[in-house]
C-alpha cells in the first residue's frame, strides 16, 4: 500500500463534519453523499483530490476520466462505486459547440482510451460500475 493522502485524525474530521452538515440540513446520506461529492468535483483536479475522496469515505466517484491504478485500487479496497460517465466523453468526438476547440480535439484520443482501458481493468478487479 502507498501512502495516504489523509492521515486518520483528518479522516475522522472531515467524517464527523459530514456527519454533522448532513444534520444540520436534515439530509439523508444518499443526498448529502451526491452533494459533497459534486463540491469536491467543482473544486479539485487530479490525483490527490479523489485519493481524498475515497479515503474521507466517498462512497461513489463521478467522472474521473484520468483515474490511475492507484485510484482503481483504493475504490477496491474502499467498495468505491464508480462513474465514470463513459459516454459522455465520447462527445469530445462529436461536431458541437461545447467541444469544438483544438485542446478538445487533442484531449480526446488520450483520454477515451485511458477511460476505456481503466474501465477493463476496474471490471476485473470487481469494483463497482
Amino acid at each position: 500500500m502507498t501512502d495516504t493522502v489523509l492521515d486518520q485524525e483528518l479522516k475522522d474530521e472531515i467524517q464527523e463534519a459530514y456527519r454533522a452538515w448532513l444534520q444540520a440540513r436534515n439530509f439523508r446520506a444518499r443526498r448529502g453523499q451526491r452533494e459533497m461529492i459534486a463540491a469536491i468535483a467543482r473544486t479539485f483536479g487530479g490525483d490527490a483530490p479523489r485519493i481524498a475522496a475515497i479515503e474521507a469515505g466517498c462512497t461513489s466517484i463521478e467522472h474521473a476520466s484520468y483515474i490511475d491504478d492507484e485510484g482503481l485500487r483504493l475504490m477496491k479496497e474502499n467498495g468505491t462505486l464508480w462513474i465514470p460517465t463513459y459516454i459522455s466523453v465520447t462527445g469530445f468526438e462529436l461536431p458541437h459547440d461545447d467541444y469544438t476547440t483544438t485542446i478538445a480535439r487533442q484531449r480526446y484520443p488520450h483520454l477515451i482510451e485511458n477511460m476505456a482501458r481503466m474501465i477493463r481493468k476496474g471490471h476485473e478487479m470487481g469494483i463497482t460500475i
